[in-house]
């Protein structure tokens, strides 16, 4: 929708909202609608979305190809399973009309819940035209079970129930929308996004793609050759000198058709399966190009996998060979092993939290003054009222203190300060100390640690020759004094 229908419609429904619809006599009509994103409505949709996942990707091919004689005769279980389907199909089509409609303009949305706008918008959409396909077998189907032998029963009826597989298009779009909210940037949380990778993800959508395709054109395969037989010619079944496929049992023939469809989708055919027919010729045709573009783009995934993680690999190897260079060069000069190890560790770890990527410092410094504050705030106040000094302020204190203090995470054996640092130019007057520990060094020697009250410091500067961490340290800074939480 564009932005000006967008306003229109906005307008629409203001002026309409003053004025009384009324209610109408149709007991149906008057029934609240469901909210596109409730629970109900939801799980309906996951329901139907995996309903065409089997049923119509898998199933109606299949009964297609194998049910050719009994088409319409209740006794055959072919005929109850495509009932049971288009009765599905038929409750989805008439829930389309009992849900709202969520209208999307950019980054706007909003949900129509009105139900002659919400049945119009629904009715407009390409989804309720696939959904009406979908309902057209089931008709027929039920007018031809209700006529009984009074309709022609021929083999190439049954192919109407093909134009259920229209349906996979609404599928696509499905698929197409979680992918694209998976690769772009949009403000809207993607549950998909935060938990597949991208890469992996599309190669199961491609993986799930070919065995579609490998299914739909083996039936199809069955069903010309079916035809084929039943004028008279030859088909692909009669190219293969070392079995009579054609009185095989139909999973047989069926594990035959997706041998002949694998071998020429892949271009790696052994020349035992070949086509009789134009119409085949036609169609394997088809299905070649179909391979070529599935598969072609299955090895370039692939080789771009293996190319990301050659990368890695060699990143790894160059961070471990730095290390390396690093404790020779130390044991060099003799420095001792205890501090070797120290050293050592210390660049491990910076070199680990470049590698995983923005921290929570990296977050907070590059918003705005306004925003960093408004985001520390909450961040910290948790912090604030663990800390036994400063629970007893008052929470407008706890609020200021917040929006002045800034995260930063320091690696093992980072200097936080030493004797002479500027306060104003460390951070403040306060450190919360909210992960790892800190040691209070005087000439190399241990003097305290999570002391509270501190010694006062001069004015601005700091106690102490030096403070450094133990383990990695994530705090939350104003200053060279430490309150730690306290103990749970």
């Amino acid at each position: 929708m564009g932005l000006q229908a967008w306003e229109s419609y906005k307008d629409d429904l203001a002026e309409r909202a003053t004025r009384d619809t009324g209610t109408s006599r149709f007991r149906l009509v008057n029934l609240p609608l469901l909210h596109p994103l409730c629970g109900a409505a939801l799980w309906w949709s996951t329901a139907m979305l995996l309903f065409d996942l089997t049923f119509t990707a898998f199933w109606v091919p299949i009964n297609v190809a194998f049910c050719l004689d009994h088409y319409g005769r209740l006794d055959a279980e072919c005929t109850r399973a495509d009932l049971a389907g288009g009765l599905v199909y038929l409750v989805n089509i008439i829930l389309g009309f009992q849900m709202g409609v969520t209208l999307t303009c950019g980054y706007r949305s909003r949900v129509v819940m009105n139900r002659r706008d919400a049945a119009w918008l629904y009715a407009s959409t390409f989804s309720f035209w696939l959904d009406l396909l979908a309902v057209v077998p089931f008709v027929y189907l039920v007018v031809a079970v209700a006529l009984g032998d009074s309709v022609a029963r021929h083999q190439t009826v049954s192919i109407i129930s093909l134009v259920r597989l229209a349906r996979l298009f609404r599928v696509a779009a499905i698929i197409k929308k979680l992918y694209g909210r998976s690769t772009s940037g949009e403000l809207k949380a993607s549950w998909v996004a935060d938990h597949f990778s991208v890469t992996p993800l599309y190669m199961a959508l491609l993986v799930y793609l070919a065995m579609v395709l490998v299914n739909m054109y083996s039936c199809l395969l069955l069903l010309v050759a079916r035809y084929e037989q039943e004028h008279g010619r030859t088909t692909w079944m009669s190219s293969i000198a070392w079995q009579d496929v054609a009185g095989l049992g139909g999973a047989e023939r069926w594990y035959n058709a997706v041998y002949f469809c694998i071998t020429v989708m892949t271009t790696t055919g052994y020349a035992d399966f070949l086509p009789k027919s134009p119409l085949e010729q036609g169609l394997v045709s088809v299905m070649m190009l179909n391979g070529l573009v599935i598969f072609g783009t299955v090895v370039a995934l692939t080789g771009s996998a293996l190319k990301r993680s050659q990368a890695q690999a060699q990143r790894v190897h160059d961070q471990r060979k730095r290390l390396t260079l690093f404790r020779k060069w130390l044991q060099k000069w003799n420095v001792p092993e205890r501090d070797c190890r120290d050293v050592v560790t210390f660049f491990s770890e910076l070199s680990a939290r470049r590698d995983e990527g923005r921290q929570e410092s990296d977050i907070v410094f590059e918003l705005p003054a306004f925003l960093r504050q408004q985001v520390a705030k909450f961040v910290v106040q948790d912090l604030l009222s663990q800390c036994a000094p400063l629970a007893r302020l008052k929470p407008e204190v706890h609020e200021l203190l917040a929006s002045y203090c800034v995260p930063i995470e320091l690696p093992t054996g980072h200097d936080l300060f030493r004797l002479g640092d500027d306060i104003e130019g460390s951070g403040g007057g306060l450190w919360l100390l909210e992960k790892g520990s800190v040691t209070a060094l005087r000439n190399q020697v241990r003097t305290g640690a999570h002391v509270w009250p501190p010694p006062p410091p001069p004015p601005n500067k700091a106690m102490g020759e030096g403070r450094h961490s133990d383990a990695p340290v994530e705090k939350h800074l104003l200053g060279p004094t430490f309150c730690t939480r306290r103990p749970s």
